[in-house]
């Protein structure tokens, strides 16, 4: 959703948050899904919900364990409360660690509680099907700590690039290529454009962006910034159009739309471009520095 959400931001937004802040969540888990995810994702994910709810009534009504009650109750309780907030609230992994866990543990006491009329009769051996389940679990298990290990040393990686104790850009390609990830891409490129002299490892590094989020806009900032820093202006504006397009009322990357227009001599499609910029913040501060290149000869 994060993707397409610049496309429908107001002006308001703009003057509220900036040009840099960029909504990515509805504070509504089902909506998320839907949005994140499609219709299929959406309605999986709705399923399992009601679901599990279905487990929770049925287990508080069958339970027959007097000791047991106190427990389930506890941990239905848990588990209602976080679908409860799913529609208030975004989800995260921290808050979703003890519900889970309260849910996988009502699970098992929903396939293993007797009804009355079982009591008299022995207990099928579980032994196989619990081998079976001990062993799937334990693979992914396995999967989850290797991805997880991976995640953890590249954010490490990710970290000591930003804080300049790894300053080698063929480490910081390497870390970009290896767990592709826009957010930390995007973050190890603006640090490298605070040096222009970085501009070959960032038009490297934005292209890496692309592929994985085509929508990046300020991948294309950033090229245009790149690209104006060799004079090529004609070419810097139309990598900085392909910003605008994805976000369409971004003050940045009009006003660097508008400076370039006006470098060129293109004063009337920069007064196009100046009129947007005032109608999304007719406050801005730097509105009479602009204003005034209108009046400046081109610039060569």
């Amino acid at each position: 959703m994060w993707r397409y959400m610049p496309m429908y931001l107001k002006p308001s937004d703009i003057v509220i948050n900036g040009s840099d802040v960029v909504p990515d969540k509805t504070h509504n888990v089902f909506i998320d899904h839907l949005a994140h995810g499609g219709i299929l994702a959406g309605i999986i994910f709705t399923v399992f919900i009601i679901f599990s709810l279905v487990i929770v009534f049925q287990l508080m009504r069958k339970s027959q364990s007097k000791e047991n009650r106190p427990l389930i109750a506890l941990l239905a309780g848990i588990w209602v409360s976080y679908v409860a907030q799913q529609f208030i609230s975004t989800d995260q992994v921290v808050l979703m660690i003890m519900p889970f866990m309260a849910f996988g543990l009502m699970c098992k006491l929903y396939f293993t509680e007797e009804e009355p009329s079982s009591k008299s009769q022995k207990k099928l051996s579980g032994n196989n099907s619990n081998l079976l389940i001990r062993g799937v679990m334990s693979v992914l298990l396995l999967v989850i700590c290797i991805v997880g290990g991976q995640a953890i040393y590249y954010d490490s990686q990710v970290k000591k690039i930003l804080t300049r104790e790894i300053m080698n850009g063929d480490i910081a390609l390497s870390t970009i290529k290896s767990f592709p990830n826009p957010k930390t891409t995007e973050a190890i490129i603006v640090d490298a454009m605070s040096n222009l002299q970085n501009c070959p490892f960032a038009l490297v590094a934005t292209d890496e962006l692309l592929k994985v989020d085509d929508r990046s806009a300020q991948a294309w900032y950033i090229k245009t910034l790149c690209v104006d820093s060799t004079g090529d202006r004609k070419s810097a504006l139309a990598l900085i159009d392909k910003a605008v397009a994805l976000q369409p009322i971004n003050l940045r990357y009009l006003e660097a739309k508008f400076k370039l227009m006006a470098s060129i001599g293109d004063f009337a499609g920069a007064s196009l471009v100046l009129e947007k910029i005032k109608s999304i913040n007719p406050n801005l501060a730097n509105l009479t520095a602009l204003e005034a290149l209108l009046k400046e000869p081109a610039l060569s």
